[in-house]
């Protein structure tokens, strides 16, 4: 049984609803608690130190990067039960192991001899394999995270040292224990399984000779041999020598894989049993969706589902404005994109902003909630777009005051002969007509594990892992993910080639910067991403990339310009240029910029409560849609020729999405009771259709991407 020792004077008695009764241990990352949970229960309590986390949004982000560990499969591992945080410091809620960790028993009963250290071999290799299935590197696995309980070996601490090199301010201190470290740690290289097969040989050596195979000395000493000596391997024979010196390369790529580590243990004791060659697939290796997580969507409905809108309210503006200021030029480079295979590096999920009533600034994040107006309590949705080329251009007819006339007769949105189609995994439902222009090709929530993408709209949703978020885009010939992971410490997205299923890397920015809000071009030749940077607890926005889907490149743009600073880029009309919303003392509108970063026009009054300045542009370009001056909670469309409003749309648009045509607008509405939706508006303001319908639950964390197609 490990030592529990008394609570000590400072110590809490309760954190969050875990009541403490004793320190299991202190550790470089905080202290350990023994507690009991609600129902009495006894678990580990690990409450992280401050310092290591933050501000409120690295914290946010360290928390979530925590509970994506709890998909990790329980078998050999302390299962994650809860997180949370209490006076401002993170904590971890695990699975208590009643038994002494691995250096604790080698200390008191000597090295582990014989069948028991192949026993320990197995199962420290198959909680790794179950880590690295849920796709997290452990990055720390060392003879104290290895428990021996009393129903055998468990691992423990996976995914937390991850979630602090990502979130934490101390950004020079390696993450990790060096006498177990892979030479890649100390060298600032792709940080993968690999790197845990390292730390497994070395904590077996541990356990077989009481000494760690690069010795115990200085740590400049230790550091050294672990880049350039052979290790020392003492007390180990036979074909788990041969794992371990393997597992000991200084290439990570010559390094076996959990699974063949396993698989090697089992076939010695077979006749013609063989070490499984040692070069493994390497991490970021993309071989395809996985199989789909529902059966394809049900039959149509009877009818049209009915709609009840909420009163309409107003939603005050509650951001301050940014300082006057001239707009700057912008620098550019261009970026080679990586095509060749990469570990997953240590890139941290983003946190997503909540938006929701009053909006004080963007926080760092892919998407954004749609909000409510101030004091109506409603929930928020967030919805991302991709355009495809329009039809034949509509020629303005000038600013009056109605939209322009279009060329070619206008679309009749279908209210009958809908597929209903359930989300799988959420409480939304899609109501969808083969001859709509939008259909959606991906979704996810903010407590999922996965993304689910589809590549049409008879196509069912399939589970897409490893990325934040995922789209394809307009013409269908590419999916574009953000990975969760870093690459090299460069934020990164990949370009998969949806017939052939090869996937290109192309990177972006270096950390503590991040790429994310994209949006593609009609044509779907390029992508669209803005560049967020930390600031105090929140992001600010210093730039855009232009990512060219042939070339495989990036254009990394920066943009000195605070007035624009909480907002995100999207293309202008012809997208030969991108736009944002800029606030400078009380003036605010919307701001043009070339693609070298310079800004060539301003068109004073639109603004959008949340600043995303995406898919504003009708398909004709000749007109874009915005908040209202002085009154958000409604729709106005400009002709973007002028500048000049043309219609005001009294709607109770929560967040307007994009153009369903020249003569209709989508946006999400907050419904009564859980009649939350997606809508189909007409230039009135009157609801034509529901796209989709979600609880009050579920649409409080959707994340859903949306392409518009050509009717």
């Amino acid at each position: 049984m490990p030592d529990i020792s008394p609570l000590r004077p400072g110590d809490p008695q309760r954190i969050g609803q875990y009541m403490l009764t004793g320190r299991l241990g202190t550790g470089g990352q905080g202290i350990v608690y023994h507690a009991t949970g609600p129902t009495g229960e006894p678990v580990a309590v690990k409450w992280i130190r401050a310092d290591l986390t933050g501000d409120t949004v690295t914290t946010e982000r360290f928390l979530r990067e925590v509970a994506a560990a709890k998909r990790v499969a329980a078998f050999c591992t302390a299962q994650i039960l809860d997180t949370g945080m209490e006076s401002d410091r993170p904590y971890i809620v695990s699975e208590y192991i009643d038994g002494p960790s691995l250096q604790q028993s080698v200390a008191s009963s000597g090295p582990v001899r014989g069948n028991a250290l192949y026993r320990l071999a197995i199962g420290v290799a198959t909680a790794l394999a179950a880590v690295h299935k849920a796709g997290i590197v452990h990055r720390d696995l060392k003879p104290p995270n290895v428990l021996m309980g009393p129903d055998g070996v468990r691992v423990i601490d996976f995914g937390i040292s991850r979630a602090l090199d990502a979130t934490s301010s101390l950004t020079s201190v390696p993450i990790g224990t060096p006498a177990y470290m892979a030479p890649e740690q100390f060298l600032n290289k792709d940080i993968g399984p690999a790197t845990d097969m390292f730390a497994w040989a070395s904590t077996i050596v541990f356990a077989a000779s009481g000494n760690s195979p690069f010795g115990s000395a200085s740590l400049p000493a230790v550091i050294n041999r672990i880049l350039n000596a052979e290790p020392e391997i003492r007390g180990i024979d036979g074909t788990l020598r041969d794992l371990v010196a393997s597992c000991l390369r200084k290439d990570p790529a010559q390094r076996p894989t959990a699974q063949q580590v396993i698989v090697a243990l089992l076939e010695q004791y077979t006749p013609d049993g063989v070490v499984p060659d040692g070069e493994g697939p390497r991490p970021e290796t993309v071989t395809g969706a996985a199989e789909p997580d529902a059966e394809g969507p049900p039959p149509p409905p009877s009818e049209t589902p009915v709609w009840s809108r909420s009163a309409p309210g107003r939603r005050p503006d509650a951001r301050t404005g940014a300082r006057p200021v001239e707009a700057g030029g912008g620098r550019e480079t261009e970026i080679e994109s990586a095509v060749e295979p990469g570990g997953r590096a240590d890139r941290h999920r983003i946190k997503i902003a909540a938006v929701v009533a009053v909006i004080a600034a963007i926080t760092a994040g892919l998407l954004l909630r749609s909000g409510d107006r101030e004091g109506t309590g409603a929930e928020a949705a967030r919805v991302v777009t991709s355009l495809t080329p329009p039809p034949a251009a509509h020629t303005p007819q000038g600013g009056g005051s109605t939209p322009a006339a279009a060329s070619t007769p206008p679309v009749t949105v279908p209210r009958t002969g809908l597929t209903k189609t359930k989300l799988p995994g959420v409480a939304a439902t899609l109501y969808e007509h083969p001859d709509d222009p939008v259909s959606v090709t991906s979704f996810t929530t903010d407590a999922a594990e996965y993304t689910y993408v589809r590549d049409s709209m008879s196509a069912p949703f399939k589970k897409k892992d490893g990325y934040l978020d995922y789209t394809v885009s307009p013409d269908g010939t590419y999916g574009l993910g953000i990975p969760v992971y870093f690459y090299k410490g460069t934020s990164s997205v990949d370009l998969i080639e949806l017939r052939t299923g090869v996937m290109h890397k192309v990177k972006t920015v270096r950390q503590p910067k991040v790429a994310d809000f994209f949006q593609w071009s009609r044509d779907g030749g390029k992508v669209l991403l803005s560049i967020r940077k930390p600031s105090g607890k929140d992001r600010i926005t210093t730039g855009f990339i232009v990512v060219d889907a042939a070339r495989r490149t990036a254009k990394i743009v920066e943009v000195d310009d605070p007035a624009i600073k909480e907002s995100v880029f999207g293309w202008d009309a012809d997208e030969e240029g991108v736009v944002a919303f800029f606030r400078s003392g009380r003036t605010k509108g919307l701001r043009f910029f070339d693609l070298s970063g310079k800004a060539v026009r301003d068109i004073t009054g639109p603004t959008m409560f949340n600043d995303i300045a995406q898919f504003l542009f009708s398909p004709s370009g000749t007109s874009f849609a915005s908040g209202c001056p002085q009154d958000d909670a409604d729709l106005c469309v400009w002709d973007h020729a002028t500048g000049r409003e043309k219609l005001r749309i009294a709607s109770g648009c929560s967040r307007f999405v994009g153009w369903y045509d020249e003569r209709h607008v989508v946006c999400w509405e907050n419904g009564d009771g859980d009649k939350n939706a997606m809508v189909i508006l007409d230039m009135t303001g009157g609801i034509v259709r529901a796209l989709m319908q979600a609880s009050d639950e579920a649409v409080d964390d959707l994340i859903v991407n949306l392409r518009f197609r050509p009717s």
